[in-house]
C-alpha cells in the first residue's frame, strides 16, 4: 500500500519522475531496478488492481451501463483525458483521445513499437527543398547510438512480430519474438498487397496474443496481454523494486532557484497541496503536459518558464501528418477483422531523396455514436441552436451508417513526418467553464509538407488501386494528437533547444526530459519505441553518473 502524501513528502528522493507514460515508467523502472529511490507522480487514477476500471471496451460502452457514475469518474477509470484542446487555426475545441493514468497514452496505444530509420536520426538531407522550419542536420545522437538501447527496449516490452521489413535492409532483430499467424481476411489483403508489389510487413507489437485478444486500441486492456508501460515498467517497479507512485495527483509547478529544481509543487485527488524533493525531477507528462509545466514555474529566476532561456520551451509542437482510410472488405460482407493492424509497408518511407512516411493499419475505430457525437460537439460551436436540434433528430441514422460503414471495414492510417516550426506551439488556457482543463495549440502546415502531402496522398492511392477506399482527409485538423512531440527539442546549442544530448535542461542540472517534447524532427514513425529506448539510455547514464 503507497503510504499517505505526508510519508511521502518527509523522503529525499533520488527520482522524481511525473508521468508514468512510455518515457516515465520506462526511465522510472529502470533506475528502481538499479536501487535508486523513485516516486512516480501521476494526474490519473492507478487501474492497475483497481476494480472500478473500465476495461475491454470504449470507456463511453462501458459507462452507458452505469448511468449513476459521473463523466469525471468514467474518464477517470478509462485511463483518458478529460480536457479540451482549443485548434487556434480553426477557431474550435475538441476532445482528444489521449491518456491519462498509469501507463500513460500506452495504456490506450495500439502496441505498435517500431525503431526509427537511420535517416530519422540526419533530417535535413531528405528535405533540401524545405526553407520553412527549423529542421536540424542531425539529432544529438545516432542511430547506432539508440541501437543497443533499442534492443533493450525491444526485449522489455516482449515485442512480437512475423513478416520482416524488407525496407529495414536486412537488419536482424532476432530478440523479437514470433506473432501468430495472420487472420484470414488479413492474408487476402496480403496477397493484395504483394500483387501490388508493395514490400508488406508485420510491424512488432508489445502484446502476449492471448487467446480471444481483443486488441484493445483506445481502451484499457481486459485480458493483461497487452504489454504497456504500466504493466511492464511501473508494475515490477512498485512490487518488486521499492517505488512509490501517488496518483490523481496533479502537479501545479516546479520551485527552481538558478540551477537547480528544489521542490515539485501540486494537489492531490482531496484537493490538499503537497511538495516533494527529489536528487533529479524528471518530466514525462507528454509534449503538451510538459511545457505547460515549465512555463508555469515563472519564477524571480525564470521570468519566461523554467529552463526556457531559448524561449523555444512549448515550441517546435509537431504531430504527424495521419489520414484515416477505411478499406471495406471485397472478399465478402462479414464483419471486418479487428487486426488488420497486422499490416504495414514502407516503400515510401524515402523517395527520390525525399522523407515521406509508413502505412499502418489502424485496428479497431470507435463505435459510430461516438464519431457523430464528436462531429456534434464541434458543429454546435458554428452553428444556430435550431439547426443544431435538427441534426440531433439525424444522429441514430447517422450513428447506424457509420457503425455499418466500421464494422466491415478494415481502418489504414498513413502516418507522414511533418517538420518543426517555430510558431507551432501548445499555450496555456483558463479551464472551462464546467471546470474542464483546457490547452491551446496553435498549428499550421507548412507549403513544403502541404506538397508532400499531396505527393504522398497520391501515391497511397495508387498502391490501393483498385482496392475499394473511404478517405477521410484528417491531416489538415489536429484532432490527431496522439503522436505529439517536440515541445521541448534537445540539441547541442543550448540557444535553441531546452535541453542536451542526455535529455537534461541547459540551465538546470537536475532537471531532465524523457517523453516525446524531446524530438527536433518526428520521423515518420510510432514514436512509443524510440521513447522506450532513450528512456532507457538516460537511465544507463544516470546510473553510471551515482556510481
Amino acid at each position: 500500500m503507497t503510504p499517505p502524501p505526508e510519508e511521502l513528502a518527509k523522503v529525499e528522493w533520488d527520482a522524481v519522475v511525473i508521468g508514468t507514460g512510455v518515457g516515465g515508467a520506462t526511465l522510472g523502472y529502470a533506475l528502481a531496478r538499479a536501487g535508486e529511490r523513485v516516486l512516480f507522480l501521476e494526474r490519473g487514477e492507478n487501474y492497475l488492481g483497481n476494480p472500478r476500471a473500465l476495461r475491454g471496451d470504449y470507456m463511453e460502452t462501458l459507462a452507458a451501463s452505469a448511468p449513476d457514475s459521473s463523466e469525471e469518474d468514467n474518464f477517470r477509470n478509462g485511463g483518458r483525458w478529460r480536457g479540451e484542446i482549443f485548434d487556434a487555426a480553426q477557431n474550435r475545441y475538441f476532445r482528444p483521445f489521449l491518456g491519462a493514468g498509469a501507463g500513460g497514452g500506452s495504456a490506450l496505444y495500439g502496441m505498435l513499437m517500431e525503431r526509427f530509420f537511420p535517416s530519422d536520426f540526419t533530417p535535413r538531407r531528405f528535405h533540401a527543398a524545405d526553407t520553412e522550419s527549423d529542421l536540424p542536420d542531425r539529432w544529438p545522437i545516432l542511430y547506432e547510438d539508440l541501437r543497443p538501447h533499442y534492443e533493450k527496449a525491444e526485449e522489455l516490452y516482449r515485442l512480437q512480430s512475423e513478416i520482416p521489413d524488407p525496407c529495414r535492409r536486412g537488419e536482424a532483430l532476432r530478440h523479437i519474438q514470433k506473432a501468430r499467424s495472420h487472420h484470414l481476411a488479413t492474408r487476402h489483403f496480403e496477397r493484395f498487397l504483394r500483387w501490388k508489389k508493395i514490400g508488406v510487413y508485420t510491424p512488432a507489437f508489445a502484446c502476449e496474443w492471448k487467446d480471444e485478444c481483443r486488441f484493445c486500441q483506445s481502451m484499457l486492456c481486459d485480458k493483461d496481454c497487452k504489454n504497456d508501460a504500466a504493466r511492464v515498467c511501473l508494475r515490477p517497479a512498485l512490487a518488486s523494486h521499492g517505488a512509490a507512485l501517488l496518483s490523481g495527483f496533479t502537479v501545479d509547478r516546479l520551485e527552481a532557484d538558478r540551477g537547480r529544481v528544489t521542490a515539485v509543487n501540486g494537489r492531490g485527488p482531496d484537493g490538499r497541496e503537497h511538495r516533494f524533493r527529489g536528487r533529479r525531477v524528471v518530466l514525462a507528462a507528454g509534449a503538451l503536459a510538459t511545457p505547460l509545466l515549465l512555463l508555469r514555474s515563472r519564477s524571480e529566476h525564470w521570468p519566461r518558464g523554467l529552463a526556457n532561456g531559448s524561449g523555444t520551451v512549448g515550441r517546435y509542437l509537431m504531430r504527424h501528418l495521419i489520414d484515416i482510410y477505411f478499406l471495406p472488405s471485397v472478399w465478402n460482407f462479414r464483419k471486418a477483422p479487428q487486426n488488420l493492424k497486422e499490416l504495414a509497408w514502407n516503400d515510401y518511407y524515402e523517395v527520390d531523396g525525399v522523407k515521406y512516411g509508413t502505412f499502418q493499419p489502424f485496428g479497431k475505430f470507435p463505435p459510430g455514436g461516438l464519431a457523430v457525437d464528436d462531429l456534434l460537439f464541434e458543429m454546435k460551436q458554428n452553428i444556430p441552436g435550431w439547426a443544431m436540434r435538427g441534426l440531433n433528430l439525424l444522429r441514430p441514422g447517422l450513428s447506424f451508417a457509420l457503425e455499418t460503414l466500421f464494422a466491415h471495414s478494415g481502418c489504414a492510417a498513413p502516418i507522414m513526418e511533418d517538420l518543426p516550426q517555430k510558431e507551432n506551439r501548445v499555450e496555456e488556457m483558463p479551464a472551462g467553464p464546467d471546470g474542464r482543463e483546457r490547452v491551446a495549440v496553435h498549428y499550421r502546415i507548412s507549403a513544403y509538407d502541404r506538397t508532400r502531402l499531396k505527393k504522398f496522398r497520391r501515391m497511397i492511392g495508387r498502391a490501393l488501386f483498385p482496392y475499394p477506399t473511404i478517405r477521410f482527409p484528417m491531416a489538415e485538423t489536429c484532432k490527431m494528437m496522439a503522436h505529439a512531440c517536440g515541445t521541448a527539442r534537445f540539441g547541442d546549442d543550448p540557444a535553441t533547444s531546452v535541453l542536451n544530448k542526455w535529455n537534461r535542461a541547459h540551465e538546470v542540472e537536475n532537471l531532465y526530459i524523457v517523453d516525446a517534447s524531446f524530438f527536433p524532427s518526428s520521423g515518420g514513425i510510432n514514436p512509443s519505441l524510440t521513447i522506450a529506448a532513450n528512456a532507457l539510455r538516460v537511465a544507463e547514464r544516470l546510473i553510471q553518473e551515482k556510481c
